[in-house]
């Protein structure tokens, strides 16, 4: 080995069983070379240096960065600001946020402006809906909680319900009296009216992404991390049967207005409509260059939208089987969509804390919601 000055700085790692952290520079001191003039790596390891040369420190490098860029490929966790559910009252006036950091917010629509946050839960909040006359809200979050609120004094209605898995998404049916949470151990939990106890029933082996209930009927849809999706009438918790679209996991589902169709969204990019009298897809179009995160049927039965990984929402003519628009939400994830009661707009949420109303069909961006006092 030869020893010469260096001008360039070089750590003295220390190793412990799991990690290496710097104990010191040693700029403008003596280091050590190897006969090829090859830098070294001097590392600590519980007391016994060790030297690793410059092209193991490199490849060691790849191999992180590699190992970073896959996971964030492979997995889009929200980011601690994520807007990850949204929906309208069913006047129009009102909007519900769910998202990173337990958030729960009230929104005046015409402002943009929050009128309330609701407090209690921790973590994300994945899933927010109101009841149909708009009185109260519900909400399901990483902390294992389903939330009743009454939107009218933004306090909590109920005590919580607790659960030993995440609520990943809830719903509540047509005539308010049925409301339903789907949890990340595959498990629904069902809360009847007048019952204080739910119901569980297991329907998949895989975390649900997602459930929605028939407005016509006491059909349960349920979308799940397996490729899956369950149905089970609520009137009848042994009548479970499969639809497998095998367009991997399935991140969102909606009925349409007649109860006819059901609309879903896939990891895959691949957005489906079935014909729930066969159980067939009748219509299965790309409408993402990404994973579709969630998608939401108009409440004419026109329209459909979708939002994906990509930062786009999609607008479709479900009949004419066709695309109407393609918006440019996001330059992040578009979490969650929903339509205005009239259709005339429609609401977005992005992995960055977003909240945007956007005009239909133009596609045309109306206001973007404000946040602690300033324009998201």
């Amino acid at each position: 080995m030869i020893n010469r000055p260096s001008a360039f700085p070089h750590f003295i790692l220390k190793c412990e069983p799991f990690c290496c952290f710097a104990i010191g520079s040693s700029r403008g001191s003596q280091h050590n070379l190897s006969e090829d003039g090859e830098a070294n790596l001097l590392i600590l390891n519980g007391g016994s240096p060790r030297r690793i040369k410059r092209k193991t420190i490199i490849f060691l490098a790849f191999l992180i960065l590699f190992s970073l860029f896959l996971g964030t490929f492979l997995y889009n966790p929200p980011s601690s600001c994520s807007v990850n559910s949204v929906a309208f009252a069913p006047d129009g006036r009102l909007a519900l946020t769910g998202g990173a950091g337990g958030s729960v917010t009230l929104w005046d629509v015409e402002t943009g402006k929050p009128l309330c946050k609701f407090p209690g839960h921790e973590g994300i909040v994945w899933s927010v809906a109101f009841s149909p006359e708009g009185s109260l809200a519900i909400s399901g979050g990483e902390d294992k909680t389903f939330r009743v609120w009454d939107v009218s004094t933004c306090e909590e209605l109920l005590p919580p319900a607790s659960f030993p898995a995440s609520v990943n998404s809830v719903a509540i049916s047509a005539d308010g009296k049925t409301r339903v949470c789907g949890r990340s151990d595959g498990k629904i939990s069902v809360f009847f009216e007048g019952e204080f106890h739910p119901r569980e029933v297991k329907m998949h082996e895989s975390a649900i992404k997602c459930v929605a209930l028939n407005p016509q009927s006491s059909l349960l849809a349920s979308g799940s991390k397996d490729g899956t999706i369950g149905l089970l009438k609520l009137d009848d918790l042994s009548s479970l049967q499969y639809l497998n679209a095998h367009g991997g996991s399935v991140k969102s589902v909606a009925f349409t207005p007649d109860g006819r169709f059901l609309l879903s969204g896939h990891e895959d990019g691949v957005l489906r409509l079935w014909n729930l009298e066969d159980e067939e897809v009748v219509w299965a179009v790309k409408g993402h260059a990404g994973r579709i995160k969630t998608c939401a049927v108009s409440h004419s039965g026109i329209w459909a939208l979708s939002g994906g990984g990509d930062g786009f929402i999609v607008l479709w003519d479900i009949a004419a089987r066709r695309k109407v628009a393609e918006i440019k939400a996001s330059d992040s994830i578009v979490w969650s969509v929903a339509f205005s009661p009239d259709d005339s707009e429609a609401l977005s949420g992005d992995e960055k804390g977003k909240i945007k109303l956007w005009s239909l069909p133009s596609g045309d961006l109306v206001r973007e919601f404000y946040r602690e006092g300033k324009v998201n």
